[in-house]
C-alpha cells in the first residue's frame, strides 16, 4: 500500500482528519519500515521483458511510478538499463 493511501485509509479508521505535519510523520516511517522490511524491490514479473521487447521493437514507451521521490529512486535503479538518464 503507498503512502498515500495509507493515509487515507488511517484517517478513515481514526475517524479524524490527519494534519500536514502528523502526514509527514508517518510518511516518513512509512517509508522507513518499507525500506527496513523490503531493503531490495525487484521489478513486477515480466516488466524488464516488456521492456526490451518495446526498444527492440522501436516502440516509444514512458513510465510512471507512484510513491515519494525517495522510494521512486530506489523502484527506479531495478530499470536504469531501460531508461534514458532524465530522471
Amino acid at each position: 500500500m503507498s503512502g498515500g493511501l495509507f493515509i487515507i485509509a488511517a484517517a478513515r479508521e481514526i475517524e479524524r482528519e490527519i494534519g500536514v505535519k502528523e502526514e509527514q510523520e508517518i510518511l516518513s516511517r512509512h517509508g522507513e519500515l518499507f525500506r527496513e522490511f523490503l531493503p531490495e524491490r525487484r521489478p513486477l514479473p515480466g516488466a524488464i521483458k516488456l521492456l526490451e521487447f518495446l526498444r527492440s521493437n522501436n516502440i516509444v514507451h514512458g513510465i510512471t511510478i507512484s510513491g515519494r521521490r525517495q522510494e521512486s529512486i530506489c523502484k527506479v535503479k531495478n530499470y536504469r538499463p531501460f531508461i534514458p538518464a532524465r530522471f
